[in-house]
């Protein structure tokens, strides 16, 4: 004995969401002066995103959820509890005994904060780092600036660590666009780029 579905039945639709890469991050410089991956972190969706890449286009690894400053906006002065926004390097990295694990986990990475932009701009402070928290401290918390993520997770961000070469790019939001707009808008500007340094 067997059962056969009605003429009229239809198996459920699978509907494919498309895949939406960052609409800021168009392109990772081929050159040996950087590395191969970009982190980006977008505050408002509290989330930290590894980008590898890939030929002349770039090609999402691994995203995680991340902590940031207590209060919004962009970092100014310092002890205003704000994560800054813009582009900043990896430098130092940083484990036990020299960073206590109640407030910075297993490990850390300090950020060249203020750079040379955030410097004209006459912002102040320092110490903002992507660090890790202990398990038993909610990610929810709020930092006094730095970017923060889970243990388990700072240990696999390290494998794409090159210190002073691997980004890490801070919006307050970042917008995304799908796969066939980002490779519009790549193109678009280095024809752009191209035809500046022909002229």
């Amino acid at each position: 004995m067997f059962f056969t579905l009605p003429l009229f039945a239809e198996e459920p639709s699978r509907i494919e969401t498309p895949e939406l890469l960052p609409a800021p991050l168009l392109q990772i410089s081929e050159t040996e002066a950087f590395s191969r991956y970009v982190f980006l972190v977008d505050k408002e969706q509290r989330k930290l995103t590894v980008f590898e890449r890939n030929g002349e286009k770039i090609k999402k690894v691994e995203e995680y959820p991340a902590d940031i400053g207590k209060k919004g906006g962009n970092k100014t002065k310092r002890d205003d509890h704000k994560t800054p926004e813009g582009i900043y390097f990896l430098e130092k990295k940083l484990t036990q005994p020299k960073i206590p694990f109640s407030l910075y986990g297993a490990l850390a990475f300090t950020t060249n904060y203020p750079n040379l932009f955030d410097q004209r701009e006459h912002k102040t402070g320092s110490g903002i780092w992507l660090h890790a928290i202990p398990d038993t401290v909610p990610l929810t918390r709020g930092s006094r600036g730095c970017v923060v993520v889970r243990n388990e997770v700072i240990k696999k961000l390290e494998d794409y660590i090159k210190l002073g070469e691997t980004p890490i790019l801070i919006f307050d939001q970042v917008s995304y666009v799908t796969k066939d707009q980002h490779e519009q808008r790549r193109v678009q500007m280095n024809s752009f780029i191209e035809g500046w340094r022909n002229a």
